[in-house]
């Protein structure tokens, strides 16, 4: 019900579409310093707010500012392992959860980022659903040029990584 009527996001190209359709988009990746985690990690823990939160609030207000969305949807995936179904399953499951975010909440950044805890704690409820069920049921009609329901993908990875050695890693 929550991605019923959803607007798509203005995305400007930042390269010339490749001759062929083949709905492969560009991959970012950045390690954050030590040093910033840690800092967030104190803040979010004083506050109530997982570091994918907080991270997904920051992807999300930057998002909204970069693009003037009143609202956003970014796809993540989840782990699958808690359904008992799966068990005998050999290798990683996952399952994709969107996020509708209402964007206009981005000015007051708690404010925002409580609203996406709440949303995101809605998707993992509803984590079981068949992706292609939700895309079906979701009314994207005027986003028929977006397979998957979201232009935007986030996934938060921890890995002891030295900064200092690597600095950003983009691929």
């Amino acid at each position: 019900q929550q991605m019923a009527d959803v607007a798509p996001l203005n995305v400007v190209a930042t390269r010339k579409p490749p001759v062929q359709d083949r709905r492969d988009g560009e991959i970012r990746s950045v390690v954050l310093p030590q040093e910033l985690i840690s800092r967030l990690n104190i803040i979010g823990r004083q506050r109530g707010f997982t570091m994918f939160a907080l991270g997904a609030t920051c992807l999300a207000t930057a998002l909204s500012r970069a693009w003037g969305a009143k609202e956003l949807i970014i796809g993540t995936q989840v782990g699958g392992r808690d359904d008992p179904l799966m068990l005998g399953v050999i290798g990683p499951t996952t399952n994709t959860v969107m996020l509708r975010l209402d964007a206009t909440l981005a000015p007051d950044f708690w404010e925002f980022a409580s609203h996406v805890r709440s949303v995101t704690a809605d998707a993992l409820a509803n984590k079981t659903l068949p992706f292609d069920e939700i895309i079906a049921g979701a009314r994207l009609s005027s986003q028929s040029d977006l397979p998957f329901g979201y232009e935007v993908n986030f996934t938060l990875q921890s890995a002891n990584i030295d900064t200092d050695q690597v600095g950003s890693i983009r691929s």
